[in-house]
């Protein structure tokens, strides 16, 4: 099992400014999956208490150099604490020659008769060498365990033809964060539905009182799936949000689900890594 590899510029500023960082306030513990082709950094709802995050990216993407060589199909997924990993990225500073990752086994001197893994982080600069040793929790997975991660990816063959996205712009994102907040207080279950003329609605319920908000005329991905609803004469135009929602879930072409208030607010941290687009 080897893998060895060199961040590029691209791969340095994803990772120590916009994803880890997120990663870290989302679940204590990150899954790194190394492909021939990709890599993944992955956190099960076990790390984050309710959310499934993963992130793929092509390798040539944040990696100019990359080497990763196993009996599994050359596969190598690790586990690694959060907190470690963001610490050892601060590292990264100035006007960096390379900085290359590579995973090791060391003997550490309370048990020197054992070897255990690590992902060593070596920055070179003019001025500084840094070594730094990430460790990795347990061991790395076995190929059982590497084909239960991969079950939890998603699989676009079984999105259907039916599925559809909604395409929130960031600045939509750091509004909705804004009304979950205040939602929160009302009930800890949110009412998330989409709608397939573009429409995004939340609402909470309490006993005496129902607080909602409705953002309109999203982006509806794919296109093919777009309703193209004139705004003038359309019936989904007319009457309140709630009423509009109930008439397109009538309809068939809106989908509605219950979230937890917590687990939304925290979705939406997705701000955090400064997207270009974000989907629902």
């Amino acid at each position: 099992m080897k893998f060895k590899g060199e961040l590029n510029e691209n791969g340095v500023i994803w990772l120590q400014r916009r994803l880890i960082p997120v990663l870290e306030r989302l679940g204590k513990e990150v899954i790194l999956l190394l492909t021939p082709s990709a890599v993944l950094f992955i956190q099960d709802t076990k790390s984050t208490q309710g959310l499934l995050i993963h992130t793929i990216f092509q390798q040539a993407s944040i990696f100019s150099v990359y080497r990763v060589q196993s009996r599994n199909e050359d596969k190598i997924c690790v586990k690694v604490n959060a907190s470690l990993f963001t610490r050892v990225l601060k590292s990264i500073q100035g006007d960096f020659e390379r900085v290359e990752i590579k995973l090791v086994k060391r003997r550490v001197a309370e048990q020197e008769a054992v070897q255990l893994p690590f992902l060593n982080f070596s920055t070179a600069s003019a001025a500084v060498n840094i070594v730094q040793d990430l460790p990795i929790i347990g061991n790395p997975f076995l190929a059982s365990e590497v084909q239960e991660v991969e079950r939890t990816l998603p699989n676009n063959e079984a999105i259907g033809d039916r599925s559809y996205y909604l395409d929130i712009q960031p600045l939509l994102v750091s509004q909705m964060q804004q009304v979950v907040e205040k939602l929160k207080n009302l009930n800890d279950v949110i009412q998330l539905a989409t709608t397939q003329d573009g429409n995004l609605h939340l609402q909470a319920d309490a006993q005496t009182v129902t607080l909602g908000s409705e953002y309109r005329g999203l982006k509806v991905l794919p296109q093919r799936l777009a309703l193209d609803r004139q705004a003038d004469d359309d019936e989904s135009c007319s009457g309140d949000p709630a009423t509009r929602l109930q008439e397109a879930l009538g309809r068939g072409e809106a989908e509605q689900v219950s979230i937890r208030a917590k687990d939304l607010a925290r979705g939406l941290l997705c701000q955090g890594t400064k997207p270009d687009r974000v989907l629902c």
